[in-house]
């Protein structure tokens, strides 16, 4: 993002929740493991179900994956990628680098990356002999088009302000190598590349003048086939693949199932193989049939640090840019009522943008705690003063379970005396208004990555 569509910032304060994604997989052999941690206290969510494995991977087969939310297109640079659009997009394009088992980044697409002594250039090495599924080398000039085209993006050009600008920013000393020269020390730049601005497409997808975005051509595992939008896209194995003997699965479906009840449904109808969730009932039934009928497999993880279910405040504009409002939304937001109310404890209450397992976790000092009688005092002094009561809209997406979060805060605010409008929107619309300071409040699923750098954007002024 630029900085001028930044000059917006967002105060989590209204309500945060540590958030999980669940994977829940049909099997036909009976069972995965029993060992679920019983003892885990409530609101924990780590759980590993899955069946063993029995010998090496056999190759062939189709997966048909049902995602939470349909995207808006896939060419990195200027799609609205939402957690739905990664598990697609990198079936298709491969990152820079990747994490390791420790969360540390590796080089991955690329073959090195190492920076000089005071972190300001950065050098990579490409693996050569690698092609686009189109034919096209992985060469240096592409890679280049690519982390140019991510600076010069109104989406995503934040990320990248560190970067030099011009034509000298981003060098490629031969066909294998590009270096990327900094305003200032960068020392964690690597982590960067594993997320969207790390994916390398072809020229092709890129090209503003084309239709890239809604046929997206990379160097990936998988093979771009067709996109028909609300209903399903698939892909196919990509025998040239640099990695030899992957991927093992010759095709797989994803299919947008924004209704909940339907993907669970599908799986036990055999439409769908596996799915994703991040609703708590869902959640809840999946483990309990896991552990006791074994008649699926589910995984989710909740170490590192897992994203946050949050409300962000807009204080560039009424009736936040006061602080006083501000004050009053977090005096009347009640997190831990929240999380038993809509979350049935699953998604337990948060007080920052860190988890207490992340390396970054501190206690937030004097965190406004819900304080009813504080938060109508605020309010009644906000009307005193602008001659209105608290009022705002909060944009959220049409699924059920977010609904009824809202209605959750909804209830709360009105408590204090504050009036909220929910405005349900689709996810791609509301992740654009985000980005973009377009609302008062928004709903968003934020800062779930293994290393701060990844949510630099989102937690600090535009980079000078």
């Amino acid at each position: 993002m630029q900085a001028s569509a930044r000059s917006h910032r967002w105060l989590a304060v209204v309500a945060t929740l540590v958030g999980v994604g669940l994977i829940a997989a049909g099997c036909s052999s009976g069972g995965g493991t029993t060992d679920a941690n019983d003892t885990t206290p409530k609101g924990t969510i780590n759980v590993d179900l899955t069946k063993k494995s029995d010998g090496p991977a056999k190759d062939g087969g189709k997966l048909v994956f049902g995602l939470n939310a349909e995207s808006d297109g896939f060419a990195p640079a200027v799609g609205r990628w939402s957690a739905s659009t990664y598990i697609v997009g990198f079936s298709i394009m491969d990152p820079l680098t990747a994490y390791d088992a420790d969360l540390n980044p590796q080089p991955y697409l690329a073959k090195s990356l190492d920076s000089n002594a005071d972190f300001t250039e950065w050098t990579m090495k490409l693996r050569g002999g690698i092609t686009f599924h189109n034919g096209d080398p992985v060469d240096a000039a592409i890679v280049k088009k690519n982390l140019d085209a991510q600076k010069a993006s109104s989406l995503t050009g934040e990320t990248m302000a560190f970067v030099k600008d011009g034509p000298d920013g981003i060098t490629t000393p031969d066909n294998l190598t590009v270096v990327v020269h900094m305003k200032k020390p960068w020392s964690t730049f690597p982590h960067i590349l594993t997320a969207q601005v790390g994916a390398i497409a072809s020229a092709s997808t890129i090209d503003p003048a084309g239709n890239g975005n809604r046929n997206p051509v990379g160097s990936g595992p998988f093979v771009f086939d067709q996109w028909t939008p609300e209903k399903n896209l698939t892909v196919h194995k990509n025998t040239s693949y640099w990695r030899k003997g992957f991927p093992h699965l010759d095709n797989i479906e994803f299919r947008p199932m924004a209704d909940i009840q339907s993907r669970s449904k599908a799986l036990d109808a055999g439409d769908v193989n596996m799915f994703e969730t991040n609703d708590p009932q869902q959640i809840t039934t999946m483990t309990e049939r896991a552990k006791d009928g074994g008649d699926v497999q589910i995984f989710t993880d909740q170490k590192g640090n897992p994203s946050k279910i949050f409300v962000g405040l807009n204080m560039t504009v009424e009736p936040f840019n006061d602080p006083i409002a501000r004050q009053a939304a977090a005096y009347a937001g009640n997190v831990d009522d929240l999380s038993e109310t809509a979350y049935q404890g699953i998604f337990p209450p948060a007080y920052g943008p860190f988890s207490k397992s992340s390396p970054f976790f501190s206690e937030v000092p004097n965190y406004p705690k819900h304080d009813l009688a504080k938060a109508k005092e605020l309010a009644a002094q906000y009307e005193a003063t602008h001659g209105k009561p608290i009022e705002f809209s909060a944009n959220i997406t049409t699924a059920p379970e977010v609904a009824q979060v809202g209605q959750v805060l909804q209830q709360q605010m009105k408590e204090a005396g504050i009036i909220v409008h929910l405005e349900p929107m689709e996810q791609i619309t509301l992740i654009l208004k985000a980005l973009t300071g377009d609302y008062q409040a928004t709903g968003f699923i934020l800062f779930g990555s293994p290393h701060i750098d990844r949510e630099y954007v989102f937690i600090a002024s535009p980079a000078k």
